[in-house]
C-alpha cells in the first residue's frame, strides 16, 4: 500500500481484521466440507499459537514476557495436525492450546 494505508481506510494494525477473515474463511469451508471430511477424518480448523516473539510482533507488544519463542510456539498447532485422536469437536472451530476458543 506504499505508506497509504491509513489515508485508504485501514486500520495501522491490520493483524485482527486479518485473523477474523482467515477464522470466517475456515467457518465456510468446514460448512462446505463437513460431511466429506467426516468419512475420511480431515480435520479443518483455524489454529492460533498464541503471541510468538518475532521481530515483527516485538514492534506491537510492549511485555513480550508471555511470547512463546518459534519453535515453541509450533508445538501445539503441530499436535492438532498430528494427533490422530484430535477433539472432533475442534472441526471447524478456532482452536488455540488444545481447547476450542468461542466465536462471536
Amino acid at each position: 500500500m506504499e505508506g497509504r494505508a491509513g489515508e485508504e481506510g485501514w486500520p495501522e494494525w491490520i493483524n485482527i481484521p486479518s485473523k477474523v477473515g482467515q477464522v470466517a474463511a475456515v467457518r465456510v469451508l468446514a460448512r462446505e466440507r463437513r460431511a466429506a471430511d467426516a468419512e475420511d477424518g480431515t480435520l479443518v480448523a483455524a489454529v492460533c499459537p498464541g503471541l510468538i516473539d518475532t521481530e515483527a510482533s516485538r514492534p506491537w507488544f510492549e511485555d513480550m514476557r508471555g511470547a512463546q519463542a518459534p519453535a515453541e510456539a509450533a508445538v501445539a498447532p503441530l499436535r492438532v495436525a498430528l494427533d490422530r485422536a484430535t477433539d472432533p469437536s475442534f472441526y471447524g472451530q478456532l482452536v488455540q492450546f488444545g481447547r476450542v476458543i468461542p466465536w462471536r
